[in-house]
This record gives C-alpha cells, structure tokens and sequence, in this order.
C-alpha cells in the first residue's frame, strides 16, 4: 500500500541521474497532448515536465522485462521490499522534473526532526504510484487510497510550487494541504514562493 511506497533521497537523485542521461542520449522529446515551451524544456533548471517524463522515462524503465518485477512503479523497481514513508510531497504535474527535484531535496534536511528512523522516505506520486496500472479503483475511497494513506503515515509535507501554474489550483494539492493541516503536520515550502501567486505578483509588477 502507499505507506511502504517511499522514494529514499537516494533514490531520487539516481533517478534525477537517470533522466539528464535519457535526455542528453535524446530520448526525452518536447512531444505531448499539451504544448510546452521550448525553453523550459531546454533549461536545465527547469527541464521536462513530468508529463513527459512520466511517458518517456517512467514507464519504459519500469515496463523493462529484463526487471525483477517489470510494471511496478519506480520506488518498488529500486526497493521490491518497499521503503516506509517519512515524507509527503504534494505538487502538480506542470512542473519541470529538474525544478521539482531541486525543490524537494532542498528541504530533505527537514526531516531530521521526524525521529529515529535511518532513512527517511517520500511519498512522490509519479515515482511511488505504479503508472502501468489503472489505479482509479484505489481512489474510490479517500481513507484507503494510496495518498491518504501515505499521508497518515508522514511526519513532514513538502511544498513543491512550479513556475508552470499555481500549485493551489490543482484540486489533489488542495486536498493534501487540507488533510495534513487536520493531521497537525509540519508543512515546508519549497521553490520560488513568487509562484504560489503569480497573478498578484504579475499586478504587482504592471503598478512599479
């Protein structure tokens, strides 16, 4: 279930690793059902977005049937046994891979404060949900889904705003801050805080 669904630091940056090589091979193209800018795409801040990444690094690696388990998500390709999650993260699939990656491993630090374990994990839903599966049956019911249940079972949430749209618009994240809000966890924000409201800060500008 979600709660054993966690993606390591580790893990992340190897994955990180992973998609500047498919990238620089050219096996990562600015194709989708949504057009994206080129420029984003190239910069290396910013990168792909997870879209993208989803279907042109996610889901071949993990459908590769040389694997001990091929079609299972990210995190149980790089831990069958599955690692226990510490960490939930919430953002919105616009971003570009390298900006959320930054965003996230900028505030790892904080999970310090959580306790004793030896390795604190995330709960990222592109890597930790199994993307080869229609999922939708899990989310019939919230309580049981893969989200609540990662969340109940994590000590800090991270905040990861995009340039791409703000993050609060996405009716998932909302429901994430709202639940962990209820559940009195620690919430760090990551990234450009602009972000959160880039219509204010676009009246802001248009008036100096």
């Amino acid at each position: 279930t979600g709660e054993r669904w966690g993606i390591t630091a580790q893990v992340l940056k190897d994955f990180q690793m992973r998609v500047k090589e498919m990238l620089a091979a050219g096996e990562v193209h600015n194709t989708g059902l949504f057009p994206y800018p080129q420029e984003k795409f190239e910069d290396p801040r910013i990168g792909p977005n997870m879209y993208q990444i989803n279907e042109q690094v996610i889901m071949p690696v993990t459908r590769d049937e040389t694997l001990q388990f091929p079609g299972v998500s990210w995190s149980l390709m790089a831990n069958p046994r599955g690692q226990q999650v510490t960490i939930f993260v919430t953002h919105a699939w616009a971003e570009g891979v390298f900006e959320f990656t930054a965003n996230v491993l900028s505030k790892w630090a904080e999970a310090v404060d959580l306790g004793d374990a030896a390795e604190h994990a995330a709960y990222i839903c592109f890597l930790s949900n199994p993307q080869h599966l229609d999922i939708s049956s899990m989310l019939e019911e919230i309580e049981t889904s893969p989200f609540k249940v990662a969340l109940a079972r994590a000590g800090l949430m991270i905040v990861s705003p995009t340039q791409s749209c703000p993050i609060h618009s996405r009716l998932w994240c909302v429901a994430e801050l709202f639940w962990a809000t209820e559940q009195n966890m620690r919430i760090v924000v990551s990234g450009d805080m602009e972000a959160l409201a880039p219509e204010a800060n676009a009246r802001w500008i248009s008036m100096v």
